[in-house]
């Protein structure tokens, strides 16, 4: 397996739906305000995706990208899409909710 085998392997891991998520149940969501800024955003750069890192301090506060400039790999979470634009964690940051509790407290 070379390197390319490795990359795509690890971007197909992590563009499994998070691991716990039930059907139909939405783990990002946004308001009508925050939809509006994705529109604005995606004029600019184009596409966007949103990305909140494992680690401390700075490191794990969410960013946004321009869809595809964040190289994502096999420890990722997909949790989502908002608006059109993925949402990912890092899986060590990723708690999922017990069965039968919601996210939305």
């Amino acid at each position: 397996m070379d390197g390319t085998d490795r990359t795509n392997e690890a971007a197909n891991a992590a563009s499994s739906p998070a691991e716990g998520a039930a059907p139909g149940v939405e783990r990002v969501t946004a308001t009508p305000a925050a939809e509006a800024l994705i529109d604005e955003q995606d004029e600019t750069p184009g596409p966007l995706m949103f990305h909140q890192s494992g680690g401390c301090c700075d490191g794990s506060a969410p960013k946004c990208f321009p869809k595809g400039e964040f190289k994502v790999g096999a420890q990722d979470v997909l949790l989502g899409e908002v608006h059109g634009s993925e949402v990912r964690m890092g899986k060590a940051q990723f708690v999922p909710a017990p069965p039968g509790v919601s996210s939305r407290g």
